[in-house]
């Protein structure tokens, strides 16, 4: 999952359905990055959800924000065409950093 920490109770009601459904039988690992810090209170309340693995991570800013060859105006363009058209979250940046850290 590609999270920010105040989306907490977010992950952990994710985290509890596929757990519920699926995860108990065969214990996959869980990976939960992030652009932030993960405080310690805020992963042990995460891995109590589970008994599988749960790895934490943090997303270099680099690799979250437009990489130097991409026009930030032209980009908030093609943004706005997209959200005009009703694409998927065509307008969300924040989607769009996601699709482009994983």
């Amino acid at each position: 999952m590609v999270v920010r920490n105040e989306q907490l109770q977010e992950i952990r009601l994710s985290m509890r359905s596929v757990e519920d459904r699926f995860n108990y039988k065969f214990n996959y690992p869980w990976v939960i990055l992030s652009t932030q810090h993960f405080p310690l209170d805020v992963r042990g309340y995460i891995t109590k959800i589970t008994s599988a693995p749960v790895y934490f991570g943090k997303i270099d800013l680099e690799a979250w924000n437009y990489p130097p060859w991409i026009s930030i105006y032209g980009s908030e363009l093609v943004m706005a065409k997209m959200e005009r058209e009703n694409v998927y979250r065509g307008g969300s940046l924040y989607y769009h950093q996601y699709l482009r850290s994983i």
